[in-house]
């Protein structure tokens, strides 16, 4: 009994030792694979495409500069500038090139044109702007060789909004091609006369009456036809008649003295029979 027991043990051992071994190559069989493609090292077998390098533009050098005449002008004078544009790389410029011109307050163009002196004939360019008194634009249409200038010429009339002593400044640009280029230049007004303030108008005020006295004209007395009546003067009192006419009391007393006289000669005449 006791040996079938340790016989079945032995078994049992032996068969249980066996199922883990191959439980194990298993687990050996499942990994290896895996592990030696996460080693493995891709090759790039592509041929790489070649970059195309640009060809660089050449750039033109430019230079600009803005010249006055004369830097003092008088109000309704007028000032001359040139402005000259120089090529000074050695590669020829784009055929088309613009020079700009704001023209500032207190003045107007009078003249805009190309120099006799330019390398460029005139037939070359077209100018705009200068009779509207916004902003003067030269343009060209042909190549600036290295070397060679482009000659401005450009007259302002100043306005009677200048005032003396005014500083007034004038700027040039190159404004095509890209490389943009600019100069100034500055001129004095003199001898301006600044602009007379209107003074207020003055409010009437109310007008004061003139009182006139007329007096009245004395007319003469017109003396009584057939020549001039004697003048009997007999004191009288009172007041006379506000009417019109010679008064009664004097003419009355008259003839009452007349009659007293006259009877005392007829009653004296009785007496010296």
């Amino acid at each position: 009994m006791e040996r079938v027991w340790k016989g079945s043990w032995l078994r049992a051992v032996a068969a249980g030792a066996g199922l883990a071994l191959v439980m194990l190559a298993v687990m050996l069989s499942s990994r290896g694979p895996a592990a030696h493609a996460q080693t493995a090292t891709p090759v790039n077998t592509s041929t790489p495409t070649a970059t195309n390098t640009p060809t660089a533009t050449p750039v033109c050098d430019l230079g600009i500069t803005k010249d006055i005449t004369d830097s003092t002008v008088p109000e309704g004078g007028t000032a001359d500038y040139t402005i000259t544009v120089t090529n000074n790389g050695d590669n020829d410029c784009t055929p088309r090139m613009e020079v700009s011109d704001v023209i500032p307050s207190d003045t107007d163009c009078s003249d805009a044109s190309v120099d006799s002196s330019s390398d460029i004939s005139d037939s070359h360019f077209t100018i705009d702007g200068c009779d509207t008194s916004g902003t003067v634009t030269w343009h060209t249409d042909t190549t600036l060789n290295s070397g060679d200038s482009i000659v401005l010429d450009m007259s302002l009339d100043l306005t009677s909004g200048a005032s003396d002593g005014d500083h007034i400044t004038n700027e040039a640009c190159i404004t095509e091609p890209s490389n943009l280029g600019c100069d100034s230049a500055r001129l004095t007004v003199t001898g301006a006369t600044a602009t007379p303030t209107t003074a207020p108008t003055a409010t009437p005020g109310t007008p004061t009456a003139t009182v006139v006295v007329v007096l009245p004209t004395l007319r003469p007395t017109t003396p009584p036809l057939g020549g001039v009546a004697p003048t009997i003067s007999v004191p009288v009192t009172g007041t006379g008649s506000s009417g019109g006419g010679s008064s009664p009391w004097p003419l009355a007393l008259g003839a009452l003295g007349g009659l007293l006289v006259l009877g005392s000669g007829v009653v004296l005449a009785k007496r010296t029979r």
